[in-house]
């Protein structure tokens, strides 16, 4: 992408592999961040922070009730 500002000068920056993409992979970290921006102006901050929890141990559960229930509950 190239940016030309009023007063002429530009600015260049080619992103090859953008975040997310196999040669740049995304930490845990990054995808907690995105939800959240995404998930707690319909959620709450609290009730997303609950669904990654419930997200992070789904391996353990032998139920998606509560996962699905933090989904659907407003706070």
């Amino acid at each position: 992408m190239t940016v030309k500002l009023a007063g002429g000068h530009e600015h260049a920056e080619q992103i090859i592999a953008p975040k997310g993409e196999s040669e740049n992979p995304m930490t845990r970290q990054d995808v907690e961040e995105k939800f959240l921006g995404l998930a707690a102006p319909l959620l709450g901050e609290g009730k997303s922070r609950v669904v990654i929890d419930e997200v992070q141990a789904l391996d353990a559960r032998n139920s998606l009730a509560p996962t699905l229930a933090a989904l659907a509950t407003r706070s």
